[in-house]
């Protein structure tokens, strides 16, 4: 699954590690850290797949052309790639306060809290 990683070095100015000196406390992945896990990614994603609930959201991925069993979608590297592609490069994510806005995509490294599903109760047989 080589891929040709020059549009991800061309379009991620993050990758670039003097535009994030003093930044963080974190180290910056490097371009081969980055090109592994987005090769595993792609080789969980149509091997093992993952789990839709929402039967509009399954069929959106049937219909764009990923191969699904189930409630099971597995999306091919092209068809990540593709609908990637038509992404937006940057969005805005606006705060109640508009001085707290943020713009993703800018460049620019943002931290946040932890959040989301903090516990995923799934009994078998519910799928």
């Amino acid at each position: 699954m080589a891929r040709d990683f020059a549009a991800l070095e061309a379009h991620n100015p993050a990758l670039e590690q003097s535009s994030l000196k003093g930044l963080s406390a974190w180290p910056t992945p490097s371009l081969s850290d980055v090109r592994a896990v987005q090769e595993a990614s792609f080789e969980i994603l149509e091997t093992v797949g993952f789990r839709i609930f929402d039967s509009e959201a399954l069929g959106l991925f049937k219909a764009a052309g990923a191969k699904v069993s189930g409630r099971l979608a597995y999306p091919s590297q092209d068809l990540v790639e593709t609908l990637v592609a038509k992404a937006p490069s940057s969005f805005a994510l606006r705060a109640r306060n508009p001085e707290r806005a943020i713009v993703l995509g800018s460049g620019s490294r943002h931290h946040a809290a932890g959040y989301g599903c903090a516990a995923i109760d799934d009994p078998p047989g519910s799928w």
